[in-house]
């Protein structure tokens, strides 16, 4: 729980120029490599931060739960084509305004696959994204 509010006291700026509202659920102690999964935090929480601050409001739920860590916003729904790439080097969505260079999510496959735990990105029923992480290796 500490970590994540770290990151999102590290965007705290973009939060508040936004107006998100964030929500932070029943988050467990994991058992981890700190600075990695931080870096996964990191990624997972600014890209939902990029997606969302131009919405009409703007929110982003981080809950755990059946071993899943989510971070779920209503920003941008990805097309197919966008979800089965998401995760190969330089791969950039398109039509998106957000710089960068297209390896943030491929890093955090790779982190994530070093951590023992399995990532998915999918859309979800708010009009955005869910990223899920399943932490079931990282419980005692």
């Amino acid at each position: 729980n500490s970590l994540v509010q770290e990151v999102i006291n590290d965007y705290d700026f973009m939060i508040k120029k936004s107006n998100i509202s964030i929500e932070i659920q029943n988050l467990p102690i994991i058992y981890t490599d700190k600075i990695l999964i931080k870096n996964v935090f990191e990624n997972l929480i600014s890209n939902s931060i990029k997606f969302v601050q131009n919405k009409q409001n703007p929110k982003i739920n981080i809950i755990f739960e059946q071993n899943k860590l989510k971070i779920i916003d209503n920003g941008i729904p990805l097309k197919d084509q966008d979800l089965n790439m998401i995760f190969e080097p330089f791969y950039k969505v398109k039509n998106n305004e957000n710089n960068g260079n297209g390896l943030g999510l491929y890093i955090v496959k790779l982190i994530c696959k070093k951590l023992n735990i399995k990532i998915e990105i999918n859309n979800n029923d708010f009009d955005g994204v869910t990223a899920s992480l399943d932490l079931s290796k990282c419980l005692i």
